[in-house]
């Protein structure tokens, strides 16, 4: 599987499979797990790109990077890709990572 975690913290993980080839997924630390649909993992990548094209590094060292994953994680955790929460972002992924940058 190769995960790369993306995001850690005591209650919640973001992980990436195959390094970055395979499947996007949030897990709680209760054992609840929620595999992203492959458009909000297109999403979910393209914030990202936007986030460190706004001149944002993308490491758990920077708080905005890591403010941004939580969000992610808690977004793919409790709600469907149907949901408004998505469907913000999805209208404008990369104004959702230039105002997570700023």
């Amino acid at each position: 599987m190769l995960p790369r975690v993306l995001y850690l913290d005591e209650e919640m993980a973001l992980e990436l499979d195959w390094l970055g080839l395979g499947k996007l997924r949030a897990r709680h630390k209760l054992g609840g797990m929620r595999v992203a649909h492959p458009v909000q993992k297109a999403c979910f990548l393209a914030v990202v790109r936007a986030f460190e094209q706004a001149g944002q590094p993308v490491s758990p060292a920077n708080p905005k990077c890591s403010t941004m994953m939580r969000d992610f994680a808690e977004l793919l955790m409790q709600h469907p890709p149907t949901s408004i929460a998505w469907r913000l972002i999805f209208d404008d992924p990369e104004g959702t990572g230039i105002r997570y940058a700023a």
